[in-house]
């Protein structure tokens, strides 16, 4: 699934490509920039984990709040980021982030971590 605006679809096919990804391509209106929980919980709850894995491009803040009601956690994802979530079923904080790879990192960087700093 991907935003329908043209760099988000960029970064999809890219990434479709490392990961070997053969799934449709698919735009989704839910998946753009200002997109509101509601609207997240809706794309997520529409999503058929039965067939197989789901890759998904879509924008800030947008990414960052489809993981957080995924997982429940809340983390800092940079641009340009590929994330793995182990989700069966579309609930709220079911899934678990199995991995994050970013252009500087490996490492999954959670809010709280920078909260603790301070």
């Amino acid at each position: 699934y991907s935003s329908p605006l043209k760099r988000v679809k960029q970064t999809l096919q890219i990434a479709a490509r490392i990961l070997d990804f053969q799934g449709q391509i698919i735009d989704s209106e839910y998946l753009t920039t200002g997109s509101r929980l509601n609207e997240i919980i809706n794309f997520a709850s529409e999503l058929d984990f039965d067939v197989g894995d789901t890759l998904v491009s879509s924008h800030q803040s947008c990414t960052s709040i489809l993981v957080l009601w995924l997982t429940g956690e809340d983390i800092l994802i940079p641009n340009g980021s590929l994330l793995a979530i182990d989700v069966e079923q579309p609930v709220q904080g079911a899934g678990k982030i199995l991995w994050q790879q970013s252009q500087n990192s490996s490492d999954i960087k959670r809010a709280t971590d920078f909260v603790d700093q301070f």
